[in-house]
């Protein structure tokens, strides 16, 4: 009896673990999501001091997503975006990525932290992909409780699978080698949507039901 407790127990705890966001879950980029230039909180004037956006692949949290592509003028279908779909700011199309891993740093209950540091913008022609530096956002944090590079994400119960999620991030563009646009211009990231969790291996769950089923079969063996 005991060990089958042990058992339940080891299942229990593997069910559990998958409820906590991890680096392969997916965060998909739902209605309402936005980004802001310029210290605002909201966006009053889309294209101008921000510009509300939509998922592609989502954040791929572990993972490192770089768009190409970007180019003045409208969206016209020769992007490769990654995690948002192309955008649109002071008339030039724009797009999301990141250039270094974004893994969980941390992650209990219903809150996480995510590594953005290596969060970036190819916008207008600047992307990595045609040898022209991306705008680089992963530092500069000025909003609320947000630190440099890192992403607070709140979710609606336990940040498992199809749980709800939002996430803020704030950060300074860094000056712009070229043109210098957005020089040192203050920006905000708020998403929201729900999450793809990496579900658990089917092998740690025929692992433990055969080792409840051995177990009980051992209980029977020794009342015998």
């Amino acid at each position: 009896m005991k060990k089958t407790a042990i058992a339940i127990a080891l299942i229990m705890t593997t069910s559990s673990a998958k409820a906590v966001l991890v680096n392969g879950s997916t965060l998909s980029i739902g209605e309402g999501s936005f980004f802001t230039m310029g210290g605002g909180t909201v966006v009053n004037a889309p294209g101008f001091d921000g510009q509300f956006i939509t998922g592609h692949q989502g954040l791929v949290l572990g993972t490192i997503q770089t768009p190409s592509g970007s180019h003045s003028g409208a969206i016209n279908g020769t992007e490769n975006p990654t995690i948002d779909n192309p955008w649109i700011f002071f008339n030039s199309t724009g797009m999301s990525g990141t250039e270094s891993n974004t893994n969980v740093l941390s992650a209990s209950g219903n809150t996480a932290t995510v590594d953005l540091s290596g969060w970036v913008i190819a916008w207008d022609g600047l992307d990595s992909a045609a040898g022209v530096p991306t705008v680089p956002i992963g530092s500069g944090a000025w909003f609320g409780t947000t630190t440099d590079g890192v992403a607070q994400v709140t979710c609606g119960f336990d940040c498992g699978d199809g749980d709800t999620y939002s996430l803020l991030y704030s950060a300074t563009a860094l000056p712009d080698p070229n043109t210098c646009i957005n020089c040192s211009t203050l920006y905000l990231l708020n998403l929201t949507g729900t999450i793809s969790a990496v579900p658990v291996p089917a092998a740690v769950w025929l692992f433990g039901s055969g080792l409840i089923g051995l177990m009980g079969f051992a209980c029977r063996r020794k009342a015998i």
